[in-house]
C-alpha cells in the first residue's frame, strides 16, 4: 500500500498547506485536521478559503479544525503551556484511533515556522499514543513547505512517493492557489520563481526520514520573533533551547510514557 490509497489523515499547522498536496488531496480525499486559523499578525482568519477548497477537492474537516491563532499559539509556546500540547495529542490520538487511518500525512519540521515545527510534534505524539493503544503502526509521512516545489532531499529519494499530476490536475491545483485571496502575495512569489510546471510533482517521504538539527544552529523562527519584538508585536522572543526543545521532548516522554 502507498499513501495514495487507504483511509487518510492530512495534518497541517496552517490552513492553505493542503494547496501543496492538492493532487494527492484529490486522490485520497483525506479528513483535513489543522491547527491554526491562520490569522497571523494581522489577525484575519483564513479557514473559510480552506474550508472551500477542501469541499471542492472532496475532502473534509476533521474535528482539530483553526484550533487556535497564531499569536495564542506563539504565547502558548513562550509560557511552556505542556499541558496544552499534550491534550492536543491526546485528542488526535483519539481521532485516530476512532477514524482508523490508514496514513497519515501532515507537515516536515523544517526549523523554518514555528507553528510547524511544534505541530510535528504533536502528530509524532498522537500517533505514538495511537499505536499503542492498536499495537500497530500507522504509515506517516510528511511533505516540505520550502525550498523547490516537489523536491526531495538525497537521503530520502529511494523511500519517497511521487506523485506526478496530469495537465488537468495540474491546473486545477493552480487554480485553487490562485483562488485563495488571503495568499495571494506567496502564491504569485511562488510562481513567479518556479513556474507552473514545477508544482506538477508531489513528494512525500516517510517522517522523521529527513532530521533538521535546529539545536546545533539558530532557527529561522528564532530570528523572526527576534524582529518581531523588536517591531512591538511580541514581547519576546520564542527560542529553540529555552522554550521549544523542552516541549517537544514533553511531548515524546508522554507518548514513551503510554
Amino acid at each position: 500500500m502507498s499513501p495514495s490509497s487507504g483511509k487518510c489523515a492530512l495534518l497541517v499547522a496552517h490552513p492553505g498547506h493542503e494547496m501543496y498536496v492538492h493532487g494527492w488531496l484529490e486522490t485520497t480525499r483525506p479528513i483535513v485536521y489543522v491547527l491554526t486559523d491562520g490569522s497571523g499578525r494581522a489577525n484575519q482568519p483564513r479557514m473559510e478559503s480552506s474550508t472551500r477548497l477542501l469541499k471542492q477537492a472532496g475532502a473534509r474537516p476533521g474535528t482539530i479544525y483553526g484550533r487556535m491563532s497564531d499569536r495564542a499559539l506563539y504565547e502558548a509556546v513562550l509560557r511552556q503551556d505542556a499541558a496544552l500540547f499534550r491534550d492536543l495529542a491526546a485528542e488526535l490520538a483519539d481521532e485516530i484511533v476512532g477514524e482508523q487511518f490508514d496514513f497519515v500525512l501532515g507537515d516536515a519540521a523544517e526549523g523554518e515556522i514555528l507553528t510547524h515545527d511544534v505541530w510535528r510534534g504533536v502528530i509524532d505524539a498522537a500517533l505514538a499514543l495511537a499505536e499503542e493503544r492498536l499495537e500497530r503502526r500507522f504509515a506517516s509521512y510528511e511533505f516540505q513547505l520550502y525550498g523547490r516545489p516537489g523536491e526531495c532531499p538525497a537521503e530520502v529519494a529511494n523511500r519517497a512517493v511521487q506523485q506526478r499530476l496530469d495537465d488537468a490536475a495540474l491546473a486545477r491545483k493552480i487554480a485553487a492557489a490562485r483562488a485563495y485571496p488571503e495568499l495571494k502575495s506567496e502564491v504569485d512569489a511562488a510562481l513567479g520563481a518556479y513556474g507552473e510546471e514545477a508544482f506538477r510533482l508531489e513528494c512525500m517521504w516517510p517522517a522523521g526520514a529527513v532530521v533538521h538539527q535546529c539545536d546545533e544552529s539558530v532557527p529561522k523562527y528564532e530570528r523572526h520573533g527576534e524582529k518581531l519584538v523588536a517591531a512591538g508585536v511580541y514581547c519576546e522572543t520564542v527560542r529553540f533551547k529555552q522554550h521549544v526543545a523542552p516541549l517537544l521532548a514533553e511531548l515524546q516522554g508522554r507518548a514513551r510514557a503510554a
